[in-house]
């Protein structure tokens, strides 16, 4: 979720999620979103807004997995779901699947080791 700031020069015309800003310039959401799109392209804008993700959206986790075969432990692909459901011609959804069977072993063809992203914790 988004956080967002309006300016109307250098005065702060309201602050909040989307659906708080909107409802303090009286417009629907779907309005106020067009408003931040128009205001982000325009040359002279009367309105200046600053956008900013939240923590939760700034510390998204990512999993990376590597796929292996089993017999032999050669790696078939690494990297995200995605890259690896490419890399296996499965669709994404496939993919979770064959995770979710490989976890319970049901699956005893692949190997797939999983490596969590973006929740290292800084001092």
């Amino acid at each position: 979720m988004n956080y967002y700031e309006i300016f109307e020069g250098n005065d702060l015309r309201c602050k909040g999620t989307a659906d708080e800003c909107a409802k303090a310039l009286c417009m629907s959401r779907n309005a106020f979103y067009s408003f931040v799109f128009r205001n982000k392209d325009a040359k002279s804008a009367k309105y200046s807004i600053l956008e900013k993700k939240t923590k939760k959206a700034k510390l998204r986790k990512t999993t990376e997995y590597t796929v292996y075969l089993k017999k032999t432990d050669e790696i078939i692909v690494a990297g995200d779901a995605t890259t690896c459901a490419d890399g296996l011609n499965m669709s994404i959804h496939s993919f979770y699947s064959l995770v979710s069977r490989v976890r319970s072993e049901k699956n005893q063809k692949y190997e797939i080791e999983m490596i969590p992203r973006g929740s290292e914790c800084k001092d």
